[in-house]
């Protein structure tokens, strides 16, 4: 059986102008954001972005900050395929 990987947890908010801002959770997730016009667009953008942190950790042979469990309103993980 293999260990299922929940994702990174990242907290959404909705700015006045009713675009989105992600903000990725947890030790080592700091700088990890994104921007978007909408919910989706901000999803989509949230994973590119994910995508590029950890290859930054990966292609430098470092060791990669780990998923974390965080609660609140606002939050989703974000899992790469």
């Amino acid at each position: 059986m293999t260990k299922q990987m929940k994702g990174y947890p990242a907290k959404f908010d909705r700015e006045d102008d009713g675009r989105y801002s992600v903000f990725f959770l947890g030790s080592g997730m700091d700088g990890c954001i994104a921007y978007g016009d909408d919910i989706e667009d901000a999803r989509r953008n949230a994973r590119e972005a994910l995508e590029a942190y950890l290859g930054y950790f990966s292609d430098r042979g470092s060791i990669m900050p780990e998923p974390e469990e965080i609660l609140g309103d606002g939050i989703e993980y974000i899992a790469l395929d």
